[in-house]
């Protein structure tokens, strides 16, 4: 049982979770192979959305890399909810039932085909526990670490940081934004 490191359990862990996703995956490994950092990473968690008309609840798996976000996000029970690509030129969000969207904003195309906004274009910052470029309001901890920030109109509280190697990284975290407030809980981090 002990034969895979912790890194590779992850690794096996997401690659049965995401063989049951209608379809939906991420995309072959790219050959980046960097510690984790901002520039690249694997997260796995579970996400709750409640805005004034409903609310959602489900796991989410994201490999950022420098260039390319891949989002899935799923429901309860493990099936493909939506796939969402964002590169540097457009965001594609394709959902179960093979339906593709294209937009240059995953905000407004997540709001519109979900019925939510996802900011990946910054969150990809805030899950690392860091503001994204630009103007930020921002409160740490006397361990130096972020538990608030105000941003792109968004507020992102830190409520949980875990051991993660030699670094200590967000493991909970809620966003509120106009009508909406997004709560992450990240199960597991690796280098992606």
């Amino acid at each position: 049982m002990g034969v895979f490191s912790p890194a590779k359990k992850v690794v096996l862990a997401l690659v049965f979770v995401l063989s049951g996703c209608a379809g939906l995956t991420l995309p072959p490994d790219s050959g980046v192979q960097s510690p984790l950092s901002s520039q690249a990473y694997l997260l796995s968690g579970h996400i709750g959305v409640i805005d004034r008309q409903k609310s959602f609840s489900g796991s989410l798996t994201w490999r950022h890399l420098k260039h390319q976000d891949v989002v899935l996000i799923l429901s309860p029970l493990g099936q493909g909810v939506a796939r969402i690509v964002r590169n540097d030129k457009a965001v594609v969000l394709e959902t179960a039932d093979g339906k593709k969207w294209v937009s240059g904003s995953a905000r407004a195309l997540t709001q519109r085909i979900l019925g939510w906004p996802l900011p990946i274009k910054g969150l990809h910052y805030w899950v690392m526990g860091q503001p994204a470029p630009g103007q930020a309001l921002t409160r740490l901890n006397q361990a130096g670490q972020l538990v608030h920030l105000e941003q792109e109109g968004w507020i992102v509280d830190y409520s949980g940081y875990s051991q993660q190697g030699q670094v200590m990284l967000p493991s909970r975290l809620i966003l509120k934004g106009p009508e909406v407030k997004v709560k992450l809980i990240i199960d597991r981090w690796a280098p992606a």
